[in-house]
């Protein structure tokens, strides 16, 4: 496991250094930094987010911050890592070689609406509210204060009119078993 975290990092930290972390429409490949940069984020849940269960995860790519790079939005799933309110999310953010962690909210359920709204230059997200003694589901609006998204959706405010968001990620099509 630990060799495996390495690898991925080093060839992360390699291609980044190399100035394939400069603004997406620059780099003539594009998949390679994606699949990199994935690699990288599932090294990094496996240090970080990883515990006593199965966990399974999905990953989007999505530029929140509107500076030609996306961040990535992770969903975790499973027993360890949800409750009866919902499921963590994460978003990750490149800081040189280094993933800087930008919203580490609990209790979240899907979908995942990206918004035209933005807060500190960064997209709203809305995640859905439900279960965990909420009577009535709602989406909340997750706004970005500076440094982070707030942590837990609950106290967030509810999004008064959805609109038309930018982006649906739906975590469930797409869940892949994080395995050590």
């Amino acid at each position: 496991m630990r060799v495996r975290l390495l690898i991925a990092m080093g060839l992360a930290s390699a291609i980044l250094s190399v100035g394939l972390s400069g603004r997406a429409s620059a780099d003539p490949h594009p998949e390679a930094r994606i699949g990199a940069s994935s690699a990288a984020v599932e090294a990094w849940l496996l240090s970080e987010a990883a515990s006593d269960g199965p966990v399974d995860y999905a990953l989007t790519w999505i530029d929140l911050s509107a500076d030609g790079q996306a961040e990535a939005i992770v969903y975790l799933s499973g027993s360890a890592v949800c409750g009866s309110g919902g499921c963590s999310l994460y978003v990750l953010q490149w800081e040189g070689t280094a993933l800087r962690v930008r919203a580490r909210t609990t209790v979240t359920r899907t979908p995942i609406y990206v918004l035209e709204s933005r807060a500190q230059g960064w997209r709203d997200l809305a995640v859905n509210v439900c279960g965990g003694g909420t009577t009535a589901c709602y989406q909340a609006r997750l706004s970005f204060d500076g440094s982070k998204y707030p942590s837990n959706p609950t106290t967030a405010p509810r999004v008064g009119q959805l609109g038309m968001p930018t982006a649906i990620f739906l975590p469930e099509l797409g869940l892949r078993r994080l395995r050590p």
